[in-house]
């Protein structure tokens, strides 16, 4: 048995698809490193803690660099928020392998890096709300979940109810 980065104990140093005690549907996590891999977005609704995220999901890169993007607007011309905009999209862009042959913060190789990048779904677009008659209208917002944390999901989004 090894640990990942997350201290979660993997047989044969491969990861069993069981995060932190919960399973974690493989098939998700397959479309979550698509995206991720490829750049692609896709519509998909998820249930989490009995709360529902519909929206577009995202590859990581394209989450940061939307990130960076909200702080800048947010924080227009404040030098710590272009400092961390800065920050955020350098990490994309190690994420996303072309920084050269950097290896991340905490010296990661590529088959942990693509084990963590699949850990999370990362959506924009999002719209949030505790049932499908009651998403709440609010648009842009971005969102990011773990993997473990999905109770279950389905392809395709709902749009918010007036």
């Amino acid at each position: 048995m090894t640990e990942d980065s997350e201290g979660v104990a993997m047989a044969g140093g491969e990861d069993s698809g069981d995060l932190g005690g919960r399973e974690v549907d493989v098939f998700l996590r397959v479309l979550a490193n698509y995206c991720n891999e490829q750049g692609a977005g896709l519509t998909l609704t998820v249930h989490s803690g009995g709360t529902i995220v519909t929206g577009t999901l995202i590859s990581d890169t394209e989450y940061y660099n939307l990130l960076a993007e909200n702080v800048r607007i947010a924080l227009p011309g404040d030098e710590a928020a272009e400092a961390f905009a800065g920050g955020v999209e350098y990490w994309a862009r190690l994420e996303a392998g072309s920084v050269g042959e950097e290896e991340p913060a905490g010296g990661m190789e590529s088959a942990e890096r693509r084990r963590w990048r699949t850990r999370h779904l990362h959506m924009k677009a999002v719209s949030i709300g505790p049932s499908l008659e009651q998403l709440s209208p609010t648009q842009g917002l971005l969102w990011r979940g773990r993997l473990r944390s999905i109770d279950g999901w389905m392809l395709g989004s709902f749009e918010p109810q007036p």
